[in-house]
């Protein structure tokens, strides 16, 4: 797979019909991976941040764009709380961020109490 022209950037978009989920790591190490980790493009990526942006701000409104639907759909979370956990990232995990009970699986780490409540678990 050709690097990206950053070098040290993995690519963002993978498509999981034709990349196997999991690591792929750069031989080279100058980079985590050699292949993308969201499951959209990166049209679709910026469509969802300037969207994120525009709900966090109190100055800005917009509607959710009709691609993200099935991104918090298969994220399991619906519009409000995908903001929440943009605008809170910091306070809602501490060394590695996920589903609560998925990183509470991990010996060595335990969602916080924030995270849980705001995924309803």
């Amino acid at each position: 797979m050709a690097a990206s022209p950053a070098g040290h950037l993995a690519r963002l978009s993978i498509n999981e019909l034709q990349n196997a989920i999991g690591p792929c790591c750069h031989i080279g190490g100058q980079r985590a991976s050699d292949k993308g980790f969201l499951p959209m493009t990166t049209v679709v990526y910026v469509d969802l941040l300037d969207w994120t942006a525009r709900q966090i701000r109190a100055d800005k409104c917009g509607a959710t764009p009709a691609a993200m639907a099935p991104v918090f759909e298969r994220l399991g979370i619906n519009g409000e709380v995908w903001c929440g956990l943009v605008k809170d990232f910091g306070r809602m995990f501490y060394a590695v961020s996920g589903r609560p009970l998925e990183i509470d699986a991990h010996r060595c780490y335990k969602a916080k109490p924030q995270s849980r409540e705001l995924m309803g678990v």
